[in-house]
């Protein structure tokens, strides 16, 4: 097995933070340099040889694997609810809909779209077009 070769890689973070002398919150943007582990002796080194952090680590590593796996197999049993509101949103403004509550117009919205071949099969190839994130938890109606 060979030693992967060594990436530089630059990683941008924000944090906040109350300043009590502006007394106003301030957003702080910056950039941190981060080297992979080359080897393991390489992590096992930067972790001062604690081998109760490293398991630790690499079993969260694995769990956010098992996890993005799973949500990756569920999104593929549909298609991305973004790519559905994106084609509800063309009927909003009908005349049919004007009148209705936000709820009562996606529900009358929706129930017109899954009667119609025609707009199934819009959905269904834009969804093959615009890939699901399966880490996204976005709520957008």
């Amino acid at each position: 097995m060979s030693t992967p070769e060594p990436k530089d890689n630059s990683i941008s973070v924000e944090g906040r933070y109350f300043d009590l002398d502006k007394f106003e919150e301030v957003t702080e943007k910056t950039t941190v340099e981060f080297t992979p582990p080359t080897s393991l002796q390489d992590a096992m080194a930067r972790l001062n040889n604690e081998e109760a952090r490293v398991v630790e680590l690499i079993a969260s590593a694995l769990r956010t694997q098992v996890v993005n796996t799973e949500k990756r197999r569920i999104s593929e049993l549909g298609v991305g609810k973004d790519t559905v509101l994106k084609v509800a949103r063309g009927f909003y403004d009908m005349p049919q809909f004007t009148d209705l509550s936000r709820s009562e117009k996606r529900a009358a919205i929706f129930a017109l779209m899954k009667e119609s071949p025609v707009i199934m099969d819009a959905i269904r190839k834009a969804a093959k077009e615009e890939p699901v994130d399966p880490t996204s938890d976005e709520d957008d109606d």
